[in-house]
């Protein structure tokens, strides 16, 4: 165990670690004392979350163009005056062949839409990958840190084993920081 580098006593030393592992725990809850809660490390930082790419199918919108034609196509033999294009099936097939084209624009129009944002959402979600790989880097080396902190009831200091450094619980944080 370190001597407090303020007053250069142990008896009133304790880890750090250890004192906020001690918290009496009832249940599910914690009761903590303050200068517990002060010396407590952050929590983990938590792996991002990002919704995976929405866009509607492929097959949904070929689909509901399959449908649209059919449907179109029955509206005009139903509503049509000529009674000879309502049995005439050319005429029928040039209209869906109509449709059919633009169908087509439409599918490829929206693939290519569909892939740049999943271009643009796999980018994002490397960059958050990545920046969660730092954070998650610098809280380990706080934790490390942490690890090697003590505490002086009678001083009411942190310092570090092996250090003359020390501060008051409330910077604490800073302490890890500079010395990690």
């Amino acid at each position: 165990m370190q001597t407090c580098p303020s007053c250069h006593q142990i008896d009133q030393v304790q880890k750090v670690s250890a004192l906020v592992g001690a918290s009496t725990s009832y249940g599910s809850e914690y009761l903590r004392t303050d200068i517990a809660n002060k010396l407590s490390l952050p929590k983990i930082p938590e792996q991002p979350y990002l919704e995976k790419a929405r866009g509607c199918s492929s097959w949904l919108l070929l689909l509901a163009v399959g449908l649209f034609c059919p449907a179109t196509l029955f509206v005009i033999g139903v509503v049509s005056s000529d009674p000879t294009a309502r049995n005439n099936p050319t005429g029928f097939l040039g209209f869906a062949f109509l449709w059919f084209i633009p169908g087509i624009i439409v599918l490829v129009v929206r693939q290519v839409f569909v892939e740049r944002e999943r271009r643009e959402h796999a980018k994002l979600l490397e960059q958050l990958a990545a920046e969660h790989q730092q954070k998650l880097a610098a809280w380990q080396r706080l934790q490390q840190q942490w690890n090697r902190a003590y505490y002086c009831r009678r001083c009411d200091v942190v310092y570090l084993d092996g250090g003359q450094a020390y501060t008051s619980p409330n910077n604490m944080l800073d302490l890890l920081a500079r010395a990690g």
